[in-house]
Order: structure tokens, then sequence, then C-alpha cells
């Protein structure tokens, strides 16, 4: 029978996953109410500002500026007064999805849902385009935000209001997730069984139910581990496979650009592509991110917490290193075992956590996935392992740095704003390096461990429905 299962991974894992990620994101849709998931609501005006026309935002001063206090220089503990521009960010969207999701979004830790609070979301009208603030995500490409977009004005257009339009874009971005993580499933030749964790996991099933981009991302980070799987196995690979792949990671990469380490995978060598043609690929990604960043990213930047000050952590880095590593080691040894369970399952405004149990029972078929992807025939490169391990301790590096800058205080002994959502996509790489490290070509083994691996949506099942509950319903 194991050796049946491994004949039939693929199909198997497809069906598995389609099944678990609908069930899931159903429920999420329906028991979550929109703008209890991380920065919901600017997500749907970035997608709202999409439909009206908006590529790219813009920045104003609003208000006169406020004086602050923050250290004169990056080593003393002298403070001075500075005058800080009151920014905003933004672009035209529809200000009635702020005031549809404000019942949710800012409802109380101890608060339940009531039927009044949801009369009170679908009670809001829409009100036409002006400009709105959101600069968190006016800063991201219009890639992932076509679907919801689109959601958004054909929920218009049928009537509904504002609240019900964002389940419409919900149910668009889980659709979009669907396609790509089952195509990422079915394309992958190797890596298979650490896609598949990654894509059920709780958390990955969670934000791909909301607004975020960062469902469809996962999925397309995953796709682009499946393709340069099955570039392995071509021996002479066409072109157009190299320049999918390319396109791929570039929507990913530019999403987020902490993904940047993902365009690693173009300089692996290629069946039949040589290296100027992968580097080629590889410098195309970096400028389009590159120019992305200096045009848009950089200009949209305002100040999102009071205190942070990126030119004052800029200098201390610059004069002061390790004290930042100082920072770095303090963040982790705080803060390392609650990135694995926000990855995992952390819910709502990350204030809903997975049961303890449910967390420890996650490590068995992770660690199946990554015993599974290593018992099969060699596959691709030696260099996949060296290259995974670069590209997901590059990127939580970059993690660190990025909110370093945008999110930790002055004067704060660690980083602050770190979450393990934000290293899902860069865990798409690990079957990738592990992938044939011990090549027995047996599939009882690799049997086994599908059917491990295939426990992890059940104990999502099993876990994370009562917690959600009992958090928004009552126990």
């Amino acid at each position: 029978m194991i050796g049946r299962v491994a004949r039939c991974e693929r199909p198997i894992l497809i069906i598995a996953f389609l099944l678990a990620a609908i069930a899931a994101c159903l429920f999420f849709i329906i028991a979550v109410p929109s703008g209890q998931a991380p920065d919901e609501r600017a997500h749907a005006l970035r997608a709202d500002s999409l439909r009206h026309g908006v590529i790219v935002g813009v920045r104003w001063e609003a208000g006169p500026p406020a004086m602050r206090q923050q250290p004169s220089s990056p080593t003393d503990g002298e403070v001075k007064a500075i005058r800080v521009p009151h920014l905003q960010a933004g672009g035209r969207a529809d200000p009635a999805l702020v005031v549809a999701l404000a019942p949710f979004a800012d409802l109380a830790p101890d608060a339940r849902l009531t039927p009044a609070l949801f009369d009170a979301a679908r009670a809001a009208p829409w009100q036409g385009p002006a400009i709105v603030d959101f600069p968190n995500t006016i800063q991201y490409p219009p890639t992932f935000y076509v679907g919801g977009a689109l959601a958004l004005a054909a929920a218009q257009g049928l009537g509904f209001g504002p609240y019900d339009a964002t389940l419409g874009m919900r149910l668009a971005n889980a659709a979009q997730f669907l396609v790509l993580g089952g195509l990422a499933l079915w394309l992958a030749v190797a890596g298979r069984l650490c896609l598949f964790v990654v894509l059920t996991l709780p958390m990955t099933l969670f934000v791909a139910s909301s607004t975020s981009q960062d469902g469809i991302m996962i999925a397309a980070a995953a796709l682009a581990a499946a393709l340069v799987s099955r570039m392995w196995q071509v021996p002479a690979l066409p072109v157009g496979r190299l320049a999918l792949l390319a396109l791929t990671l570039a929507a990913v990469i530019m999403a987020r650009p902490t993904n940047a380490p993902l365009a690693l995978l173009l300089l692996l060598p290629q069946a039949g592509i040589v290296w100027r043609r992968r580097l080629a690929a590889f410098a195309a990604v970096t400028l389009a991110t590159l120019c992305w960043s200096a045009l848009v990213t950089m200009p949209l930047a305002v100040p999102l917490r009071d205190g942070v000050d990126a030119a004052a952590h800029l200098a201390r880095i610059g004069t002061a290193p390790g004290a930042v590593l100082d920072m770095l080691r303090a963040t982790l040894d705080a803060n390392i075992a609650d990135y694995f369970a926000q990855m995992v399952g952390r819910f709502g405004l990350l204030q809903i956590l997975m049961p303890d149990w449910s967390l420890w029972a996650y490590l068995l078929p992770v660690a199946a996935a990554i015993a599974g992807d290593m018992i099969q025939p060699a596959a691709g490169p030696r260099l996949r392992l060296a290259a995974a391990v670069v590209i997901v301790l590059g990127g939580a590096g970059l993690i660190a740095i990025a909110q370093y800058l945008t999110w930790t205080p002055v004067g704060s002994t660690r980083i602050e704003g770190v979450q393990g959502r934000y290293f899902l996509p860069l865990a798409t790489v690990i079957g990738l390096g592990v992938a044939g490290l011990v090549p027995l070509a047996a599939r009882w083994p690799r049997g086994a461990a599908v059917l491990v691996a295939l426990t992890g949506p059940v104990i999502g099942a099993l876990a994370v429905p009562g917690v959600v509950i009992a958090r928004y319903y009552g126990s």
C-alpha cells in the first residue's frame, strides 16, 4: 500500500491540497470578519485604487510638522528635538472601505462579534473615489491585486456594498491561490512534499483567504520552485520556460523585496540554458526590483510608527554595527519559537494562536516532508542545498533589516515587527535544497513520508476552528 501511495503521490497531494485549502479558506472567509487579518483594510484599499487607475501612488504632507525627541547620534545617550513632517501616502480609492471595515479592524481584544457589528459594516454605502492614506500597501506593485480589483468592481456592479465586496475580494484571492498552488504541485518533480506542507500551513491558508497579497505571493513562490525543479529534469530547456520563471520571480520579489534572494534560483545550472542567459534573467529580475524600489517604494516611504527614523538606523549600522548585531541576537533569543508558531498558525490580528499541542504536532509533517524530499533519486545541480541555505538565511537577514529600518523605534534593544508569515515564500525552496540528498529508489520510505505529511491539514482542521470560534463568538 505504501508503495502505491508513492506511485500516486502527485494526484494524492493535489487532491489533498485542494480539499484542505477550499475547506479552510471558506471557513476563514465566513468565520473571520473582513478587517481581522493583518493590514487587510490597507490591502483592500490598494486593490480598490488599482480599479481607479492608480498604479503609482502619491505622498503628501498632512498638517504642520511635529516635534520629536531622538538621540543626537547613534551612540550617545543625549537627545535633541527635531521637526518631523507629518507625511501620508496613498492614492485614489473609495473611503467607504475604511468605514465598512472599521467595526472589525478596530475590534477590541476581548470583544465578540454581534449582529449589530455586521449591520453597521453592511450599512456603509459607496462614496466614490477620493485620496486615501494607506502607506503600507500603496508601495506594492499591482500584480497580485488585479483579481481583487476585478472582484471589488464586480461586487459593486452587482449591487453589493463595500463590506460584502471585500468578501468577494477574499474569494477571488483564495481562487488565485488555489490555481497557483495546485499548478505548483502538479509541475514540481522535486521538493513536492515541502511545497505541500508550506501551502497547507494554517497560516498560509489564513492569509490566502484575506484581502492580502500574501497568499497569492506564497503560491507564486511555490510555482517558481516547481518550475525550477521541472527544469532540472529536461535535457534541453526551451528559453520560454526561463522567461516564465523570471517573470514569476520578479512578481514575487517586487511584491516584497525581502524575497530578493529567490532570484538566485535563476543562477543555478539549467539543462540547455547557457550561463549568459541565466545571468541575463537574473539581471532583469534584479533591475525590475531596483527600478520599482527607486521609482515607487522610496519616493512613497513614510514613517509607519512614531519614533522610527530610517536615517538614524542607517547611521547606527555604519557607526555601531556590533550593537545592531546584538539587537539581532536579542531578537532571536526572545522570538525564535514565536516565529515558528506564527508560520504555522497565528490568526486574526496575530492574537489567535493555535494550541501548543498542535504546534508541536506540526513538527511531524514538517520533518516528514523534509525527509521525504531527501529520499528520491538525485535531482538538480550540486549547488542546490547551498543555494537554498543562502536564500533562506539571506531573506531572513533582509527581513530583519527591513523591519529595523521601517518598524523599530530609535532606542529599541530588539528589532520589532518581524512576523513568521514573512518567511513563508522563502520556505518554498527548502524542498529544492534537500532534494535527492538520500537518493534511494525504494518507494516505501517516500510513501510513508507522504502519509505523514498528509497529517498536516488534519492537525489544522482539529486545532483551528475551536480557537477562531472561541475568539470571535465565545467558547
